[in-house]
């Protein structure tokens, strides 16, 4: 299983052109082991919709609603085990949504599919 980043998870699902070759393979493997989605994905699509900084072409309800009907595809759940990891990574970078994702991916000991060089330079199991 991988955990797709918020990012890479809207490329996945809506413009699967702007992966990378690597990502795209894992993404493509990941339909077949299975892709995590951490809760937080949602939020944060939510807030930049909310923004008008994003349109996804339907709700973020209804993108949910679609991603639940996929069997290949389980949405983390935030515990407080999560929460309490984000905020112990030694690590400088302060965006809550970052660490979360790192945090999942630690927790769940997968790899996480993403661009931002953030997580790549401290995660080293990142796909990109």
């Amino acid at each position: 299983m991988i955990l797709l980043d918020t990012h890479t998870f809207l490329w996945w699902a809506l413009e699967p052109k702007n992966l990378s070759k690597k990502a795209g393979i894992a993404c493509s493997g990941g339909e077949k082991t299975g892709l995590l989605i951490s809760s937080i994905s949602f939020f944060e699509i939510e807030i930049k919709v909310k923004q008008q900084k994003l349109s996804i072409g339907m709700t973020t309800e209804e993108l949910l609603n679609r991603i639940k009907r996929l069997e290949f595809i389980k949405v983390l759940s935030i515990t407080p085990e999560i929460w309490i990891e984000s905020v112990s990574l030694k690590w400088k970078h302060q965006d809550p949504v970052d660490r979360v994702l790192v945090a999942h991916a630690k927790m769940e000991n997968c790899s996480i599919v993403s661009k931002d060089e953030h997580i790549r330079k401290f995660y080293s199991k990142t796909i990109w």
